[in-house]
């Protein structure tokens, strides 16, 4: 387990070794920030000071009930009809989502879309249960066919990027070289944020596929911005 970490580094106890195993993320591309208590699976390296190498964190979830209210992301695991599921690295198993509680997606989700949603009470169960709200589609799935247009209703939604303001900004942006850092990254997507713009930008392996290691928080980076199927993004992303 994850006995302590700040910042890059910390340490890590096992019930196969004595004292403490140090940890820093440059010797794990693509590993998150940790917790203390959070469980990983590891190799020891090094010969004169061990640490901890191919670190894989084995779970980092938790119950819907203690995500209630909170902004989660995550990709539509099948969408038929008006509703759905969504898996998320934040909990195990799924949570649904439908057009009921999201009418201002004005259509159908697609299989394979990464989204960004909150975690709210399904009001219309008796017992506890829960569903995806206010949800924003940060990256299509990129099988995704056109589907049909249900009418868009005066819903609020309380999402920056989707906000006429935050498109207008971003449209001005599009094709510039510009620096920003990365904000948060986990599998292959993540945010980066700049001073060049308020609020934070999408950016995904999938349309940066000339990257020969994964992005981590922190990370300076160049990149130019790109509108695709309406929604802006960071694309030509390189390590500073």
């Amino acid at each position: 387990k994850v006995k302590s970490f700040r910042g890059e580094w910390g340490f890590i106890t096992s019930d196969s070794l004595e004292g403490d195993v140090f940890l820093h993320l440059r010797d794990n591309p693509g590993l998150p920030p940790l917790s203390p208590g959070e469980t990983v699976e590891f190799t020891v390296g090094g010969s004169e000071r061990l640490h901890a190498e191919n670190v894989r964190l084995l779970r980092r979830t938790s119950p819907l009930s203690e995500l209630l209210g909170q902004i989660c992301s995550g990709t539509v695991r099948k969408f038929s009809g008006e509703w759905g599921f969504i898996t998320s690295p934040h909990f195990d198993g799924d949570v649904f989502v439908g057009l009921r509680s999201n009418r201002h997606l004005g259509g159908p989700l697609v299989t394979g879309d990464i989204v960004e949603f909150r975690i709210t009470r399904d009001v219309s169960k008796e017992k506890d249960t829960f569903e995806a709200s206010n949800v924003r589609i940060l990256s299509p799935a990129t099988h995704a066919t056109t589907s049909p247009v249900l009418p868009v209703l005066p819903v609020p939604v309380p999402s920056r990027s989707r906000s006429p303001r935050k498109a207008r900004e971003m449209a001005t942006l599009v094709g510039k070289k510009l620096t920003g850092t990365v904000r948060s990254f986990r599998g292959d997507w993540g945010f980066v944020i700049s001073e060049s713009f308020a609020g934070d930008l999408f950016v995904g392996t999938r349309s940066n596929g000339h990257l020969s290691t994964s992005l981590k928080e922190g990370d300076m980076i160049s990149f130019r911005v790109e509108i695709g199927s309406g929604k802006a993004e960071a694309v030509n992303v390189e390590l500073i």
